[in-house]
């Protein structure tokens, strides 16, 4: 009888992660999502947002229906990075920039870091709980 052990375990080590070996992921899909409040702790409905990645002029900002958008913008809460790009960021970082915009004005610029290893992305550094002043 043969015992063959395997890690199921996505690692947090500094070195990067062999994905090509056997690694068993949730089956949830994840996103970042920031929440957006007034300085009365009430949530802000953006008219729009959009997320640079990079250094570029790249927005991914998900394109939400109008019933995504009744749901998450009611609630103050925008999807900034989700696990569709688990694989182009696998085992690296790159940074996003928040911007609100309320009335064709930029209410609200917020930079951040998300990565992804070999099961989903998450976020590295920045603030997701937003007040506005």
């Amino acid at each position: 009888m043969a015992l063959i052990l395997f890690s199921f375990a996505c690692s947090k080590d500094e070195d990067k992660e062999d994905c090509s070996t056997l690694t068993v992921c949730t089956n949830e899909f994840r996103s970042i999502v920031v929440s957006v409040k007034n300085s009365s702790g009430e949530s802000v409905r953006l008219d729009r947002y959009k997320v640079i990645l990079g250094r570029g002029n790249k927005d991914i900002a998900p394109e939400l229906t109008n019933f995504d958008g009744e749901n998450f913008g009611a609630n103050g809460a925008y999807v900034i990075f989700n696990d569709s790009y688990r694989l182009e960021f696998q085992n690296s970082t790159t940074n996003l920039k928040f911007i609100g915009i309320i009335d064709s004005q930029e209410i609200i610029t917020t930079e951040f870091v998300v990565g992804a290893d070999c099961c989903h992305v998450s976020l590295v550094s920045g603030d997701t709980y937003i007040v506005l002043n």
